[in-house]
This record gives C-alpha cells, sequence and structure tokens, in this order.
C-alpha cells in the first residue's frame, strides 16, 4: 500500500469514526506524522493517532496476520487459475491447512495438483460434503500441506480454510499493549491527543471485549498505561459498537452497536 493510498485509507476510517460518535469537526482533518491528523474542534486543536489492533498470536512460529496475508495471497492465485480451469468452478471446498499455506512460488503447483484431486473424483463428489483425508491425498504439495480437504458441488463455488477462522482473543491486555507502544512516540503540542484502535473481521484484528466496557476497565495494565499516556480520550472500533475511554473519567463507555459497523 502506497503511502497516499494509506493516508486515504485513515482519512476515511477517522470520518467514519467521527460520525460513528457524533463529533463533527470545524473543518476537513489535515494529515499529519505524528499525531496522524489534525483536527479542530470548537476552536480547540485535536490530534488523532490512528493505529490497526493486532491480536499478537502466533501460531507455529508465525504471527496469526502474517498467516491470514498468506492466505490472501493463495486466494488471489487461486481466482487467476480458476479463470482457465472452469471444471472447477462449481466446487465448495474448505481447505484444512496444517498450519499454513503453500509458498507464492507454489501456488499454481498446489492448485494443479488440488485441480487433478478433483477431477479424478468427480462421480463421488455431489451435493453433500465429501471429506478427504491426508492418507487420500498421494501428491506432494497436498500431503505436504493439508490436513484435510472437504469438498461438494455447489453453483456458488465459494472457497475458504481453517485460517479464515479462528479464536478471537480477549482484547483488553493488548489494547494496554498497543497504548503503551504509541505513548512512547513523541507527538506535536495540541490541545487534546487522542487514540482511535481500528478493527477488522479478520481474527487477528477482531475487537471482541465479550462483557462490554467493564471488561476493559477491569485489566489493571490496561488502566494503568493509560492513566500514564498522553492521551485525553482513547476510541475503540469493534463489531460490537465504539468503546471509548475518557481522561476526565477514567472508565470506559460503548455507543449504540448499530452505530459502528
Amino acid at each position: 500500500m502506497t503511502r497516499s493510498i494509506q493516508k486515504e485509507s485513515e482519512h476515511e476510517a477517522l470520518m467514519k469514526l467521527l460520525a460513528d460518535i457524533g463529533i463533527k469537526p470545524d473543518s476537513d482533518p489535515t494529515p499529519g506524522e505524528t499525531p496522524d491528523f489534525l483536527l479542530s474542534l470548537r476552536g480547540r486543536l485535536v490530534g488523532v493517532e490512528l493505529t490497526k489492533y493486532q491480536s499478537g498470536k502466533v501460531v507455529a512460529a508465525v504471527s496469526q496476520r502474517a498467516i491470514e496475508a498468506a492466505w490472501e495471497e493463495f486466494e488471489k492465485s487461486a481466482s487467476s487459475f480458476r479463470l482457465t480451469h472452469a471444471d472447477i468452478n462449481d466446487f465448495n471446498v474448505h481447505f484444512s491447512f496444517k498450519d499454513r499455506v503453500p509458498s507464492r512460488k507454489e501456488h499454481i503447483a498446489f492448485l494443479q495438483e488440488f485441480s487433478l484431486f478433483v477431477s479424478a473424483r468427480q462421480d463421488a463428489i455431489g451435493s453433500e460434503f465429501v471429506e478427504y483425508w491426508i492418507p487420500d491425498f498421494s501428491s506432494m504439495l497436498m500431503q505436504q500441506y493439508l490436513k484435510a480437504l472437504v469438498v461438494r458441488r455447489h453453483a456458488s463455488g465459494e472457497w475458504d480454510s481453517n485460517l479464515t477462522g479462528g479464536f478471537v482473543d480477549r482484547p483488553a491486555t493488548r489494547i494496554a499493549t498497543i497504548v503503551k507502544e504509541k505513548t512512547t512516540k513523541g507527538y506535536r503540542v495540541t490541545d487534546e491527543l487522542w487514540l482511535a484502535i481500528q478493527y477488522s473481521h479478520r481474527p487477528s484484528e477482531m475487537v471482541l471485549p465479550v462483557t462490554g466496557p467493564s471488561e476493559l476497565d477491569a485489566c489493571p495494565d490496561l488502566q494503568r498505561n493509560l492513566s500514564s499516556s498522553p492521551f485525553s480520550r482513547v476510541y475503540v472500533c469493534s463489531a460490537m459498537g465504539v468503546f471509548q475511554w475518557f481522561r476526565k473519567s477514567g472508565r470506559w463507555g460503548r455507543t449504540s452497536i448499530g452505530s459502528a459497523a
């Protein structure tokens, strides 16, 4: 992602956050460095530092986010491959990988092995899911990377994997670490400094405080790091709404679930 595209994406995220929490700045936010944006709010200069939530979870010595990114690259290769292999387009496929997908240079070879595997079993695959396991795989890359393969005929032709889902960690401790890391930066002097933590629907970037604001209030490390930080407000975007911490109250609250995507 180029810097200009990244800034445009961050600007969109900031404008959505401001809309979600019902704040209308005096003018369009100005891009910066530290912090990422400056905005005027009723004549006061507010700095906003944006960051993306990352769980930090590691699987087989590889970060969960790196594993997800590798799957996304594999999906792109598969989409291109399927353009010239119409015979595998009417299958729903669930790839269960051992711990990671094939490397980029192995994508085509792996997909060719998969195509031959499915083609040889056309008569056995119908509208119900059929499971295949390691003993069923005879080709090198399928044996190397797959634990199992689940296939059925379906017009949607959707493919997914065990890497597209996963356990979503409780976020309070990770948010505490993010606040601590962001505290060390040297920020431009402003009237107020806010920290906004974004999320996505990837498991590694999912924020899910199951019990709500009380879960964040109950984390001693988070409360300690917030108290020693330069931030007057911290916003955490999630699928459950926008969680917000104000230094004045020292406690977390939340906007309505319907106001945040």
